[in-house]
């Protein structure tokens, strides 16, 4: 009777603990999604400065951009715009508070041509969130529209539901943001 007490108990005290966690991640989401709103106001507003890169690597046909925005000298956010081949679209947006990562939002646009007279397009939306430089949330949708679709690519993207993923890989976009923030200096 007693070890039925104690692992009863037990139970008790690990689902209390479970649902702090938790309630401590949505909160942290919570100001995430209102940090991330700031910042694209201030954005929409014009209040941030900015100021873009472009780079070129025609040994991977690869070209692109990286654009800082600047609120004075405080970086808010960095947008990396990558094409392969001229048709493989990637655009990852970090986003940035105290000179920390909060949120990163990836997408992904590739072509896939089923025939002569009819494409199809595959995209892909990432989403990590970030808090004390650890994933907390990480969310992948994937959805495709064929070119006869009259449909647009935001309707398509509000209609598909995101997934719970695994966040191993918010570590690789992690790792890229280190490396753009060496870069940042240099763009101001």
């Amino acid at each position: 009777m007693k070890k039925i007490i104690q692992l009863t108990l037990s139970i008790i005290m690990i689902s209390n603990l479970s649902n702090g966690y938790s309630q401590n991640i949505n909160e942290a989401i919570q100001n995430i999604r209102k940090n991330f709103a700031a910042i694209e106001s201030s954005i929409t507003n014009g209040d941030y400065q900015k100021k873009t890169v472009e780079f070129e690597n025609s040994e991977n046909n690869e070209y692109g951009s990286i654009t800082f925005y600047y609120n004075n000298k405080t970086l808010k956010k960095i947008v990396y715009d990558l094409v392969i081949n001229e048709e493989n679209n990637q655009k990852t947006s970090f986003y940035v508070n105290n000179e920390k990562l909060f949120f990163v939002f990836h997408e992904s646009t590739a072509p896939k041509v089923i025939n002569q007279t009819k494409m199809e397009y595959h995209y892909a939306e990432k989403r990590f969130y970030f808090k004390d430089d650890q994933p907390i949330r990480c969310l992948l949708k994937e959805y495709k529209k064929d070119s006869g679709i009259k449909e647009t690519k935001n309707e398509i993207s509000g209609e598909t539901a995101n997934k719970e993923v695994n966040c191993n890989e918010a570590l690789i976009y992690l790792k890229q943001f280190e490396d753009l923030m060496l870069r940042k200096d240099k763009a101001l």
